[in-house]
């Protein structure tokens, strides 16, 4: 088994990100809400200015890397207004295939539940979830998020509908 750690990524590093983010896109299309098209399409700013590090900022992304090779990723994405500042949204959780069953999503996600446990104001954490993901639907049970719906059509990929879950967990403040 290989070891690996959680990192935040400097903004220098952006081109890795991106090209973890192409790859997830292109291996798993239907856990995503963007497609690989869509990305690809951004500018090298835009990149950049995601894994800024700044005091309002409106995400938070966590890396698994082996050997100084990207491997995985996570992401929270922030709430802004008063009346719902205290929701984050989990996105982006992927782990590269063949990097997959060592428990490197686990402690990805334990990682940002560490962080979101942590920031003040979030207590409301929510995440959707392809219906047909049961490894991901597992893990985010055992984190101790509970389904709270279906969201019929939530997404389209090759022209054909899929359903999610609707997951949260209310966190412990």
């Amino acid at each position: 088994m290989n070891t690996f750690s959680i990192i935040t990524l400097p903004p220098e590093r952006w081109q890795e990100y991106k090209s973890l983010r192409l790859q997830s896109l292109k291996n798993d299309p239907i856990a995503f809400a963007r497609t690989y098209q869509e990305d690809a399409a951004l500018t090298d700013a835009q990149w950049q200015n995601r894994l800024q590090d700044k005091p309002d900022r409106e995400s938070y992304m966590l890396f698994a890397q082996i050997e100084g090779k990207l491997v995985g990723m996570s992401g929270a994405i922030f709430y802004q207004g008063s009346c719902v500042e205290h929701r984050a949204t989990i996105v982006s959780v992927y782990v590269a295939p063949e990097y997959r069953g060592q428990g490197i999503a686990k402690r990805i996600m334990q990682s940002l539940m560490d962080y979101l446990q942590k920031t003040p104001k979030i207590v409301h954490v929510q995440l959707t979830v392809n219906t047909t993901n049961l490894a991901a639907i597992k893990l985010y049970q055992e984190l101790g998020f509970n389904k709270i719906g279906i969201l019929e059509k939530f997404g389209k990929v090759n022209n054909e509908f899929i359903d999610a879950y609707m997951m949260i967990k209310i966190l412990d403040k």
